[in-house]
């Protein structure tokens, strides 16, 4: 994963975002001020409904993921880590996008996906999760 470094000289550390903290969804400005790439992931990732108000990414299958590509400072992700309760939660780790890029993302547990429906098309939105 290549990390890139920000204006004050501390390095970026690229993540994929698919649920709320998308630009326009509840959670956005968790990561204010940041450049927001449109990226979609390689087939072999899904999203499911929860249930709650927020998409679990999931590994298998041939579909892809919709979302966003954030560059945060260190400091950031470790707030990111604390809210999506990385590792003992939601688990960040490689995901691989559709142009071959290697970046992290943040997976819903294996055990919780089981018998949850896919979100269809791997376009998540809390406005149309309902």
């Amino acid at each position: 994963m290549e990390q890139q470094s920000s204006l004050s000289g501390g390095k970026l550390f690229p993540i994929f975002v698919y649920g709320t903290l998308k630009s326009g969804e509840v959670n956005a400005e968790m990561i204010p001020g940041v450049e927001r790439e449109v990226v979609e992931t390689a087939p072999g990732y899904y999203l499911a409904r929860t249930g709650s108000f927020f998409p679990g990414l999931g590994e298998g299958g041939e579909e892809t993921v919709k979302g966003e590509l954030v560059q945060v400072t260190e400091e950031r992700l470790r707030r990111l880590d604390s809210y999506e309760g990385h590792p003992n939660f939601f688990q960040r780790k490689p995901i691989t996008l559709s142009d071959g890029r290697v970046v992290e993302a943040y997976f819903y547990p294996p055990s919780h996906l089981r018998g949850l429906s896919k979100v269809k098309g791997g376009v998540w939105s809390a406005r149309k999760a309902g």
